[in-house]
């Protein structure tokens, strides 16, 4: 448990000066748009021992598997499973917990 929070604790530190040093000059909206990017970069950077999607609004990386970029979060880290549609179609489909 420790492990996790100091993990999670030095990615939101890295991602807060990664953003302030891309946001020093820049309006208000621009230096949260650029926190907002830094930490889901961070997360996305994390080696995990599940499937795990981060959505954000300015990564597309996830729009060709899922038909979209954010959820209602600014962030969300959300764990990936395959299941059956109704039709029996293998889908991926996000959990979040």
């Amino acid at each position: 448990m420790n492990d996790d929070v100091t993990l999670i604790s030095n990615l939101i530190c890295r991602a807060f000066d990664e953003a302030h040093r891309l946001g020093d000059k820049k309006n208000n909206a621009q230096r949260s748009a650029f926190w907002i990017e830094c930490l889901a970069k961070a997360f996305r950077s994390i080696e995990w021992e599940e499937d795990i999607a981060v959505f954000s609004k300015d990564y597309y990386g996830n729009r060709v598997e899922f038909g979209m970029n954010e959820m209602l979060y600014d962030v969300t880290v959300a764990e990936i499973k395959t299941i059956k549609s109704a039709r029996s179609k293998e889908i991926k489909a996000w959990i979040q917990t």
